[in-house]
């Protein structure tokens, strides 16, 4: 932070790259509130945020487990119609997903196709995964039956979940 006061004082402009360093830097260290902080002061200099700067935020806030907090960050995007990527979503399910919380995670992944934004592989094998977790091995099945009916091809990852859960060591 210190490199960062100093080119604010020399008159530099950070630019948005500058600022997802900085809150990788931040969340690494488990200084959420200083990653708050920044974000505010970053739009009263004017530094629009974008879509990966949002996903490092989502992220950061994930990996610090404050996963409803990411998901009131997510959701102030929403209403602020600021345009979300499928890599917001795929942060915000996967955080959600390792947290628990898979009803609020099944819930974001329904509101991709009201964004207009299609899952992908990635997307899909989260979300199997996270259903496994919780035991919902029916839901996780009809999910991957649904991602191929969509014409989105399981990967490596999709396959060796499925195969772990539905095929345990013996």
């Amino acid at each position: 932070m210190h490199l960062y006061r100093e080119m604010i004082s020399k008159g530099i402009r950070p630019q948005a790259i500058t600022y997802s360093t900085l809150f990788s830097g931040l969340f690494s260290v488990g200084k959420i509130g200083d990653a708050h902080k920044l974000f505010v002061e970053m739009q009263d200099i004017d530094v629009a945020p974008n879509p990966y700067i949002f996903t490092t935020f989502i992220d950061g806030l994930c990996k610090n487990d404050c996963v409803l907090d990411a998901l009131e960050f997510f959701l102030n995007l929403e209403n602020c119609k600021l345009k979300l990527t499928l890599e917001n979503f795929n942060c915000l399910i996967d955080g959600l997903c390792k947290s628990g919380r898979i009803e609020m995670a099944w819930e974001i992944f329904h509101r991709l196709a009201q964004e207009g934004i299609v899952p992908n592989v990635i997307t899909y094998s989260i979300m199997i995964n996270g259903l496994c977790k919780k035991k919902e091995l029916e839901k996780a099945h009809d999910l991957f039956s649904n991602m191929e009916e969509k014409g989105c091809n399981p990967n490596v990852i999709t396959f060796n979940t499925l195969i772990a859960w539905f095929h345990p060591k013996q």
